[in-house]
């Protein structure tokens, strides 16, 4: 099936570009001139029949094809056949860089190979734009309209405009075509300037020039240039490069880029984004499916749109969406992780060489396809990062093999969402495998989809894809069968049904349009400028959620009928069929796979070789890290057969670290290839979490019945691991000693029922604890707890930071008490809602109360001794009274990343900060006490991608001033209203030094 699509991809791009038989009639172009080709009228000139136009300079050519069959205005059109497959040629001169040009034409319904093309050419310069029937939205009668819109890049100095029947048999009419100096301003509220020396923007033109002679945008064509990025009264310096993968990308004028801000720079919470032309990703659905995404807590990128500039020419309207950066976690409640993804070069370079020789290969590039992330080289510099990394590549890997237990791998409640939003909006582009992104949380150790390149709508039969997506009839090679696993899973089955009810309901469209409204008709306002017949289809949605509504029962009886016959992926995939390809190929992406193993047993550099190249290949030499550039040959040469149904592997020791190796393939004898060595081990085996969950060793440290488990009194002398379908309880009175790693998992629910006189007390003697950890459980009920000398998870690879590690689970606390904490969190709370009443915490060596990503109440505690932050919340809403803290390390308070925290009756005695709020956080604080502090108040921007902070006081017995505050330029305190702003910008680093 792979080699179907590929074979109608390099169709349908190649034969477009086959214009050397188009005959134009040139006319010079005119500033603010359109003009409309009827078909009706022609003309002699030189000795050919030209169709006159509104225009006395412009005709277009072929009349001679001109038919009285049938017609869209007047008697006449063109009819276009097999030997006449070209018409309305019109070329148009003079152009410069910068003209706006719109054309539009009618074309007879029913031939799906008709298309409007604009061959844009210069000296060395020549591409082309065009249209698809399928996406031609605009219809009247019997008749579509093609439409089309360039931009006049530079170096372009002409524009040839016909219509192309694609050997088919088919009628065109009314071409008009409109031409503008620039284009047409909009009042688009958001506008960014980008500005390129002239040796940047010679090299970024050549690229495109290189690019646009082939069908796909290849890694060299996207090499980076520096410039500068312009938005507001504030200048960035910045780095710029070609993105996208086909050269529609680069063809209509609006250029896709990617840039990367420098230093400080930042663009609305944004390091590194991309713009590309609006109608790349279908203009406003792609940003509606975003918002739904990010209403419905589905990881998304940022998606938006601006106004762009280069180098002072108007380029218009532009889609703007984030990459993937730790910025695209943190705004959605997430920490840190990495960002991974399926390497899809060697498909690509498959594509590109396919093109050029206009045929297709099956070959194995999904197979070959390794596991890589985004921020290759932070995340290998950070051991967080690269356990990270590991461990989610562990996954992903198990996820490309069909593992059934898919519950272990991914968040099954976000991906139930994804998929729901997917079938509500026709998705399908966003679920291709090399379109797939994937954040692995280092909290859960689970996969979360990131949605991303959705073209919502861009196929018709929409209403059919829920179906063909996940039952019969749809793709069953491996590349199509990835979400199979769903299938199979009832507790997933739940979830979707559960998911598709809600929001298939018309109450949730009629929602979610009156909160969006507004700005949909901004948008829509904006394209139209540019797009006049451009209009947001806002009822395509409800009618697909009403279809899946309505058809939900049959959805159950077929999808119960798959889990009856099915039990594995494998029994569902139908193998590729790959053959020899008869000639020299060789295509890299697809061949050897060489990854750096890790082996103590073993003195040198273990390597693992996979062959994918359909041949037999010989491994002949490799380069040195340490000696780049020189080639090093092998004693004994290794041998690895050709690629089948897998890849044949091999082994090969060398005494010094590779970083390339070189091949010959038995159908190339004639030259060696070479393929990096990637630097890290195939991913293989489970997680850590998955590897502790396997264990029942919980079972003879309570009494258990049903789904609820009772802790007994006594030793814990190992990590245990509760399923998720065991309530878990600690009764009063209950004495633990968590000694030898000893530590506990809860996922369901947990219960500490102690009281005042008969308190829960859990201590570690020999301080080897690795605490307590709650994972999107029911809830949480804290009463009268005792945890002495507990430190953090720390299970192979899984490490967490909280002596009390909880993450969204809703919590109850009455009376928790630590003590002793040597970790970096005493109590750590994430991603939940909790209420908290008689909290203590003492002698801990760095934060006490750390709250990420959270809602609640804190309501009496006391804090001593803690090496860091008593209270640090970030990305927090919390109300906060009647605390008291004493020998604080850092800050008393500290409300980061966007916190609002609410603050009464609070004493502090003893901090180098006394109250701090950081990154655009509000703090609201009244009846305050701070004494022996450095620095009573602290308001300022630590990350660029927030703003400044401030904090509104009333009420407290300590100075507000320049002396004894911090306040930094763009935040403020607020004493009793007066206000004291940041004079100068402080040296942020400077003030985190010590700690």
């Amino acid at each position: 099936m792979r080699y179907f699509l590929l074979s109608i991809l390099i169709v349908a791009f190649c034969s477009c570009g086959k214009n050397e038989s188009v005959n134009t009639v040139s006319g010079t172009a005119l500033s603010g001139e359109s003009f409309i080709c009827d078909a009706e009228k022609i003309k002699d000139v030189d000795g050919e029949a030209v169709f006159e136009t509104s225009s006395e300079n412009i005709f277009a050519n072929n009349a001679s094809f001109q038919t009285d069959e049938v017609s869209k205005s007047g008697k006449y059109a063109v009819k276009l056949t097999e030997e006449n497959q070209y018409g309305f040629g019109v070329n148009l001169t003079n152009l410069k860089a910068g003209n706006f040009l719109r054309a539009t034409v009618w074309q007879k319904q029913g031939i799906q190979n008709g298309t409007l093309i604009a061959s844009m050419s210069g000296q060395d310069v020549v591409f082309s734009s065009r249209t698809y029937y399928d996406k031609c939205k605009v219809k009247e009668g019997d008749w579509v309209k093609h439409s089309l819109s360039v931009i006049v890049t530079p170096g372009i100095s002409e524009a040839s405009l016909y219509v192309f029947s694609g050997g088919k048999t088919t009628y065109f009419d009314d071409l008009e075509v409109e031409l503008f100096e620039t284009v047409p301003q909009n009042e688009y509220k958001d506008q960014v300037n980008i500005n390129l020396q002239s040796k940047a923007s010679k090299k970024i033109l050549g690229f495109i020039n290189e690019a646009a002679q082939g069908q796909v945008i290849l890694d060299r064509h996207k090499k980076y240039v520096k410039g500068a990025f312009q938005s507001d009264s504030n200048t960035y310096k910045m780095k710029l490069k070609l993105k996208g993968d086909w050269t529609d990308h680069l063809t209509s004028g609006k250029i896709s880029c990617r840039i990367k801000m420098k230093g400080e720079g930042i663009y609305k919470h944004k390091k590194t984004f991309s713009l590309h032309h609006p109608s790349t990703r279908n203009y406003i659905d792609e940003w509606l499916v975003h918002k739904i995404a990010e209403q419905e807590d589905v990881l998304t990128t940022t998606y938006d749109f601006t106004n762009v500039k280069v180098n002072g020419v108007n380029f218009g309207l532009y889609a703007m969406e984030e990459h993937f950066e730790k910025q695209l976690l943190e705004s959605r409640n997430r920490r840190e992780g990495p960002i991974l993804k399926f390497d899809e070069t060697g498909m690509w370079n498959l594509i590109y060489e396919q093109s050029k020789k206009e045929t297709a290969y099956n070959l194995p590039y999904y197979e070959a396809s390794v596991i890589s992330v985004f921020k290759k080289g932070k995340t290998f510099k950070s051991p967080d990062l690269l356990n990270g990394f590991l461990e989610g590549s562990k996954l992903l890997q198990l996820y490309k093999d069909g593992y059934l237990n898919i519950e272990e791998i991914f968040d099954l409640d976000q991906m139930a969402k994804f998929h729901v939003i997917l079938d509500i909006t026709s998705g399908n582009h966003a679920v291709e495998w090399h379109n797939r992104r994937f954040y692995y949380n280092p909290v859960t150790q689970k996969l979360e989809h990131i949605l991303y390149d959705v073209m919502p709508f861009d196929v018709e039969g929409s209403k059919e894809f829920l179906h063909q997506r996940q039952f019969e009839g749809f793709r069953r090679t491996p590349t199509g069968s990835l979400d199979f696993p769903f299938i199979l899973s009832e507790e997933y089955q739940q979830l979707y049904l559960t998911h598709l009810e809600r929001m298939t309901a018309p109450a949730y469209w009629d929602s979610l349009y009156a909160t969006y409204q507004d700005e949909i008709l901004e948008i829509e306002a904006a394209i139209q400028v540019e797009v006049p017949d451009y209009k947001f289809e806002g009822g395509k949605y409800v009618e697909i959620a009403s279809y899946l509504r309505d058809n939900k029962q049959d959805l159950m009886v077929e999808w119960d009928e798959i889990q009856a016959k099915y039990s594995s992926t494998e029994e569902w995939i139908v193998p590729d069929d790959f053959k020899n390809v008869p000639d020299s190929l060789v295509i890299s992406g697809i061949s050897l796979n060489a990854y750096l193993e890790e082996d103590s047993a073993v003195i040198g550099y273990p390597v693992r070789l996979e062959n994918y190249h359909y041949t037999a290949i010989e491994i002949c030499g490799y380069e040195r890290e340490n000696w780049p550039g020189q080639v090093f040959e092998l004693n004994e040469k290794i041998q690895l057969s050709a690629f089948n149904t897998a890849a044949s592997s091999g082994e090969l020791l060398l005494d010094f670290k590779p970083t390339r190796l070189f091949f010959i393939a038995k159908n190339r004898g004639d030259r060696y290839f070479e393929t990096k060595v990637i630097e890290y081990p195939k991913p293989e085996g489970v997680t850590s979490r998955m590897n502790l969950g396997a264990q029942e060793n919980w079972k003879k440290y309570c009494n258990f019945n049903g789904n609820r488990a009772v802790l007994k009194s006594g030793e814990i002398s190992e990590l245990i691991c509760f399923p998720k379908n065991i309530n878990v309880v600690i009764p009063q009175g209950c004495q633990l000693d968590l000694v030898k790693g000893g530590g506990i998992v809860v996922q369901k629910s947990l219960d500490v029922n102690g009281t005042q006189n008969a308190p829960v007390t859990i201590n570690s003697s020999d301080s080897s604890s690795v605490g307590i950890t709650v994972l999107e459980a029911d809830y949480v009920k804290i009463n009268h707890l005792h945890a002495n000398g507990l430190s953090n998870l720390g299970y192979k690879a899984w490490q967490l930071t909280g002596a009390i590690s909880i993450y969204e689970s809703p919590t109850t606390i009455n009376g928790l008490k630590i003590d002793n904490a040597p970790c970096e969190d005493a109590l750590n709370i994430i991603r939940s809602e909790f209420n908290i009443q008689n909290l203590e915490i003492s002698n801990c060596a760095s934060d006490a109360f750390d709250a990420d990503f959270c809602t609640g109440k804190l309501s009496g505690a006391l804090f001593r001794n803690s090496g860091n932050d008593c209270i640090d919340f970030s990305g927090s809403i919390v109300d906060i009274e009647n605390v008291e803290v004493y020998n604080c390390g850092d800050k008393g308070v500290s409300g980061g990343e966007g916190s609002t925290l609410s603050l009464f009756n609070i004493y502090i005695e003893g901090a180098v900060t006394g109250i701090a709020s950081k990154d655009q956080s509000e703090i609201k604080a009244e009846q305050i006490a701070i004494k022996n502090a450095e620095y009573n108040v602290m308001v300022f921007q630590k990350k660029p991608e927030y703003g400044g902070a401030f904090i509104i006081l009333k009420n407290v017995n300590f100075t507000v001033d320049y002396k004894s505050c911090v306040i930094d330029l763009g935040s403020y305190i607020n004493l009793e209203n007066e206000v004291f702003r940041g004079q100068e910008k402080i040296d942020v680093d400077k003030l985190y030094e010590r700690f």
